[in-house]
């Protein structure tokens, strides 16, 4: 199971699009992009909140 917040940061708009669409095809509570003040976009992916001693990387929450 998924768990946590999963940011990425620095991408162009096209990538944040593909990031968001990736996450939502494994149903995070919610995924947001947004840009920045610099033009890059950041992405953030949430999904419930991780056991006690749960460690994660981004890469495994697409891959699902």
């Amino acid at each position: 199971m998924i768990c946590g917040t999963f940011t990425m940061t620095g991408m162009t708009s096209d990538e944040a699009d593909a990031e968001v669409a990736d996450f939502k095809t494994t149903n995070p509570i919610s995924v947001t992009k947004k840009q920045e003040a610099d033009g890059t976009y950041t992405v953030t992916a949430v999904y419930p909140d991780c056991a006690a001693n749960t460690s994660h990387v981004a890469q495994a929450a697409k891959a699902g």
